[in-house]
This record gives C-alpha cells, sequence and structure tokens, in this order.
C-alpha cells in the first residue's frame, strides 16, 4: 500500500529543509514496518525510512550509528512516524542467480564485519529461546478447535516438537530478518545489509538458515532440496563447517516462527482448509530438511 500523504511529506521536507540541496523523492517499495522513500539530492541519494514503532525506530538509529551509516535529520518525527535516514545503494536483492562461493563469502565477510562486535545495548531484542517458543505454540495449538490447526498438530507439530534443538543463552547478536530483501548486491558484487530494526540476541546460524530457507524458497511448498545443498556446502565451507545440530536449530526457529505467525491469524485470514493443507505442507518440507542433516 502506498503512502497516502506523500505531498504533504514532501512540503514537511522542504520546509524544514531535512536534506541540503533537496531536489526529488520517491516511494520505493512498503517494508513490513515502514514506508521508503528515495532522495535525491545535490549532495547524494538517501534512504529515508518512515517506521511507525518506536522500539524499531530505536533499533535501527542504534545500529546506523554504530555503523557510521546514520543521516542526521533535525526533525525526526512525521504524522506519527518517526524518521530515519541512511546512504541509498544502487543495488538489488540477493537472489539465487547471484549466488556462488565469491558472493557468499563477500556475504559472510559484511556479515561479520556488521555482527562481529559486542553490541549489548537496551535496543537489542531479547534473544527467541526454544522452550518459550514450544510453550506459546503448545498453548495455542492444543485447544484449538480450528480444523487446518488440528491436522497441523498431527502432521508437523507432533513429529517436531520431541526433537527440538535446544541451545543456551548468548550474548551475540543479529540482525534477526537476514531476509533477501535486506541483502542487497551491486554489479560489482558488493554487499549491503540494510534493515536492523529486528535486531535480537540469537545464534548467527539463525540468520543464516534464515536466508537460505527463503532463497531455497521452503517458505513455500516447493523448497529445493537441490539449491538447499548447493548452499549448505558453501556456506559451510566460508563460515568453518556448522554442526547438523546447529543447522537444525537455525532451521526449527524459522519453521517454528513461520507456525506461530500462521497460528495469529484470525480464522477468515487462513482461507480455510485448503489454504490450510498448503501451508501445513509447507512446513512438512521441513522433514526432507532434517532427513539430508541426519546424514551429515
Amino acid at each position: 500500500m502506498k503512502f497516502a500523504r506523500i505531498e504533504e511529506l514532501e512540503k514537511f521536507i522542504r520546509q524544514n529543509e531535512l536534506f541540503v540541496g533537496f531536489k526529488s523523492m520517491s516511494e520505493i517499495y512498503k517494508g513490513g514496518s515502514s514506508y521508503n522513500f528515495k532522495i535525491i539530492t545535490d549532495k547524494g541519494t538517501y534512504l529515508l525510512k518512515l517506521l511507525d514503532h518506536i522500539g524499531n525506530y530505536n533499533r535501527m538509529r542504534f545500529m546506523l550509528e554504530y555503523l557510521g551509516e546514520n543521516r542526521a535529520l533535525n526533525l525526526d518525527e512525521f504524522d506519527g512516524y518517526k524518521l530515519v535516514a541512511m546512504p541509498y545503494y544502487n543495488a538489488v536483492k540477493l537472489r539465487y542467480n547471484r549466488l556462488n562461493s565469491a558472493v557468499l563469502k563477500n556475504l559472510s565477510d559484511k556479515y561479520h564485519q556488521v555482527f562481529g562486535a559486542h553490541l549489548a545495548s537496551d535496543n537489542v531484542r531479547p534473544q527467541i529461546m526454544m522452550d518459550n517458543l514450544q510453550k506459546e505454540i503448545n498453548e495455542k495449538i492444543s485447544v484449538s478447535k480450528n480444523i487446518g490447526e488440528r491436522l497441523c498438530m498431527i502432521l508437523f507439530w507432533n513429529r517436531i516438537k520431541n526433537n527440538l534443538v535446544k541451545f543456551p543463552q548468548t550474548d551475540n547478536v543479529i540482525h534477526g530478518d537476514f531476509s533477501q530483501n535486506n541483502i542487497l548486491i551491486s554489479a560489482d558484487n558488493k554487499i549491503h545489509l540494510i534493515d536492523f530494526d529486528a535486531i535480537r540476541y540469537g545464534y548467527e546460524i539463525e540468520d543464516f538458515a534464515h536466508n537460505i530457507m527463503q532463497i531455497c524458497r521452503f517458505s513455500s511448498l516447493f523448497g529445493s532440496m537441490k539449491k538447499f545443498k548447493k548452499i549448505y556446502f558453501m556456506i559451510n565451507e566460508i563460515n568453518g563447517n556448522y554442526s547438523a545440530s546447529m543447522w537444525l536449530y537455525g532451521i526449527q526457529i524459522f519453521y517454528l516462527l513461520s507456525l506461530l505467525r500462521w497460528l495469529d491469524l484470525t480464522s477468515n485470514k487462513k482461507k480455510g482448509l485448503y489454504k490450510s493443507l498448503c501451508r501445513i505442507a509447507g512446513l512438512c518440507n521441513y522433514f526432507r530438511i532434517e532427513k539430508f542433516l541426519k546424514t551429515k
């Protein structure tokens, strides 16, 4: 959905001189928690984000300042939204057809450059603990009378819940939303990470598992084991051979968060039994990956 007040926003930017030498602006996409605009000025090009949640704003601002990429604004609020600006990268979303060992090495290096240091802060979200995730799903699914959810309990949840991998708390900070949307690649294969509003404590395998699941389409019915194996071997070679249990942990977190989001939908948004069966089939892709990883 496009931002309804773009003309008023542009007027606000011009009147308050948020960008010196402002020339033009255009909306580029709507993210999960923000509206995003390309700002062209005499001094350069910037990305302006309008965030509707103060926690997301604080996390984004914290990371941009840590990276030295925050573009200071003399006013940071418009119509209830918090404003944050950063460099605009002439790059595209990372997709499977761009992946090779060199690109994954660039991605790994950039990731560890950003998240290699200790980033203790009140702005970092707490770690997702497997015990808490398991308890929350149990509470939601065990009492449900929805047919789709009952089938999900039988076909997916009851098969995975007793084999969950559990790791202790960590003070490592991770991206938290390491999706294709937030990894940009330029024509010369330079990697840029964006959108740090979901940073939390956790293990880096959670980020890399999230990314490989999305690139290989395991967030849908049509996950490709061929693509998964190719990327799996390349990532393990670059990052020092994550153990099978670490991979299972990251992939379980991905699927259980997906399940939880689905359980939180109202019945009418689940779109009936057919849609529920498609979602369950997508979740059950997990067992194909589990079978492969248990041979490693």
